[in-house]
């Protein structure tokens, strides 16, 4: 992985080049401090490789202090991948956040999973 990720859109534009979120690879911490800028806040995906949807969605401003609280959790050993987006304000990043909770409803997210219990 080189260089600095693309954080958003208007970088991409700007770079001439397609947007993707940046990729952070679940067992390098390193990678996860360099993942942080200033100022900005993040809307951050963990995926399995078992699933189609993310086990989790949550937000932060600080990328390695979050990340590192949840490899405590007992479903951290099923994260193969996270994505990472990037947004100028807390608000606009909380609205990102609910948005893919409501849209994905990840199985471990709790607060703000609108998901029904069904019983058989």
């Amino acid at each position: 992985m080189g260089g600095k990720p693309f954080f958003c859109q208007e970088l991409a534009d700007a770079g001439d080049q397609p947007y993707m979120p940046e990729f952070l690879d679940p067992n390098d911490r390193d990678g996860w401090k360099w993942a942080n800028v200033d100022g900005l806040w993040f809307t951050y995906l963990i995926f399995s490789a078992r699933c189609q949807t993310p086990l989790y969605v949550g937000r932060t401003n600080n990328i390695y202090r979050r990340l590192s609280q949840h490899t405590r959790r007992v479903w951290w050993p099923l994260v193969d991948n996270i994505t990472v987006d990037s947004h100028e304000s807390a608000e606009e990043c909380a609205a990102d956040e609910a948005f893919r909770i409501n849209f994905y409803r990840p199985m471990f997210n709790i607060a703000g999973n609108r998901r029904e219990a069904t019983r058989s």
